[in-house]
Order: C-alpha cells, then structure tokens, then sequence
C-alpha cells in the first residue's frame, strides 16, 4: 500500500512539474506574442501616418495646380490643422487654440472664435505653405494704446 502512495506521489509531482514547465513555455510564447503585436500595432500607426501626410501632399499638391489656395474659409478646422505641418505653428502665432479631431467648426468661424482676424490667418497659412511663417501676434491691444485706470473717488 505505501508503495502504491509513493508511485502515486511521484506521478503527481511529475505532473505538477509538467504542468509547471508547460505554464511557463506558454507565459514566454504569450509575451512574445504581445510584443509582436505591439510591434505590429506600431508600424500599423506609423504606416497610416505616413500615408496620410500623402494624402495631404496630394490635396496640397493638387489645389496649387488648379491654382487655388491650399486653406480656405470654409475647409473645416480640424483640417487646416492637420494639413500642413506648420499650421499649427502659424495658429499659434495668432494665439488660435489647436481644434480638437472632432471640431465641427469651419476654419473661419475657428479662428474667429479663437479670436483672430479670419483673413491674416488664413493668408499667413498659405504663405506657411510656401515656407514663410508668420511673426507672431501680440495678445491684448495694439502698442501704444493708452488704457485708462479706474480711480476711485475722493472722499468728500
């Protein structure tokens, strides 16, 4: 009877060993299974990116050859931003915040809502276009504007 126990532990501990070393070679295939769909994931983005600025090109490309601008009043903002690599820097020179992806807003009411005139901006995105960026913009009113303190009167 001891003898079958004792055979019977070993088998056990045998299969506990197996199912040790088994757990751990599918732990290792699991993480290198993991790493290579992050690899994966990456160059998917990167791909996606690289196809969009592409894209970009093209419509840049191809509205220059028609001879129209490249921004335009009515383009949505989220587009603008996303056109050109330094339209970002040319709305930030204008101190117009960046648009969200879901941005419904047309590039004009955009920066108006920002606070910009809609016109320089969208002049100064076509010139980024053509490598030229614009000087930055100075928040608040024009130099040299006199503003009045509020006094408060003298007691009588």
């Amino acid at each position: 009877m001891t003898i079958v126990l004792g055979l019977a532990a070993a088998v056990l501990a045998a299969a506990v060993l197996f199912l040790q070393l088994r757990l751990s070679a599918m732990g290792r295939e699991l993480a290198r299974l993991e790493d290579d769909f992050h690899q994966f994931r990456w160059r998917t983005v990167e791909e996606r990116q690289e196809l969009e600025r592409r894209v970009y090109d093209l419509v840049i490309e191809s509205r220059r050859r028609r001879g129209e601008p490249v921004f335009y009043a009515l383009m949505r903002f989220r587009d603008a931003a996303r056109l050109h690599p330094r339209a970002v820097d040319v709305l930030a020179a204008f101190h117009v915040p960046t648009p969200s992806w879901e941005d419904p807003r047309t590039l004009e009411d955009g920066v108006r809502q920002g606070g910009a005139e809609p016109v320089a901006v969208i002049e100064a995105l076509n010139r980024a276009v053509e490598g030229e960026l614009p000087a930055p913009q100075p928040k608040g009113p024009p130099p040299g504007t006199v503003i009045p303190l509020l006094r408060r009167p003298k007691p009588t």
